[in-house]
């Protein structure tokens, strides 16, 4: 059973509900629901935060090890530019893409 704090993610001025699949801008009160990819994204995004995610390992996680991998990957671009999207407010936190590596979230001025 996941606790609280795995559940409840602070990320810059947003408050990520894993259970609830939203996100929460804390500046405008504003909730955007999320789809459960889109959450599933950003929690291992979240528990490696400031650390690199591997491609395979995200679509491998989301999707299986039964896809063709360049669909998936497409697919997973569609989803982290969503994510872009509903974090762009807050200059200080961003999904960063590492070439052929993987996905970081970056949140300036984050405790490690």
């Amino acid at each position: 059973m996941a606790t609280d704090k795995e559940q409840l993610h602070q990320l810059g001025r947003f408050t990520f509900n894993v259970r609830q699949y939203t996100l929460r801008d804390n500046h405008t009160g504003s909730v955007q629901p999320l789809t459960s990819i889109t959450t599933r994204i950003l929690r291992t995004l979240c528990t490696h935060k400031n650390g690199v995610v591997r491609r395979d390992v995200l679509i491998h996680q989301i999707w299986g090890g039964k896809v063709d991998r360049d669909s998936a990957s497409r697919r997973l671009d569609v989803f982290v530019h969503k994510l872009r999207g509903y974090i762009q407010s807050d200059p200080s936190l961003r999904i960063q893409t590492l070439r052929g590596i993987g996905l970081k979230l970056v949140e300036e001025n984050a405790e490690k």
